[in-house]
């Protein structure tokens, strides 16, 4: 069953990927984006630009200076990293169905290594 991206994920991924010194900065960049976000998607990119991130503040203000300009791509970045990563015109049916099964799986397994019984 693949992992339910709910709001209580934001706080939890922050204290788990950034060191305690940029905790406070990246959750006001985040809520600064929440708060200025004209699209429909606001939790999910969140998540996703704390994926991006790894950890690190610059790559978190990249993906959310991303995220600003089109937020389909921090997306589609993090959720669908191998489709992103080839070409995907001229494959099978069969291979993109197990191109987009391996992206979520490595999304899930992503979540549930850095969420625990927090949420």
């Amino acid at each position: 069953m693949p992992f339910e991206i709910t709001p209580s994920l934001v706080p939890v991924l922050t204290a788990r990927l950034f060191a305690e010194h940029d905790r406070a900065e990246a959750s006001a960049m985040l809520a600064e984006h929440a708060a200025n976000a004209k699209h429909p998607e606001i939790v999910r990119v969140q998540v996703a630009a704390l994926k991006l991130s790894d950890g690190a503040i610059d790559k978190l203000r990249q993906a959310i200076a991303n995220a600003n300009i089109d937020y389909r791509d921090v997306l589609a970045w993090a959720e669908y990293p191998a489709q992103m990563r080839g070409p995907v015109t001229g494959l099978s049916k069969d291979q993109t169905n197990s191109l987009v099964a391996a992206d979520h799986v490595q999304y899930d397994e992503w979540l549930r290594a850095h969420v625990d019984d927090a949420t």
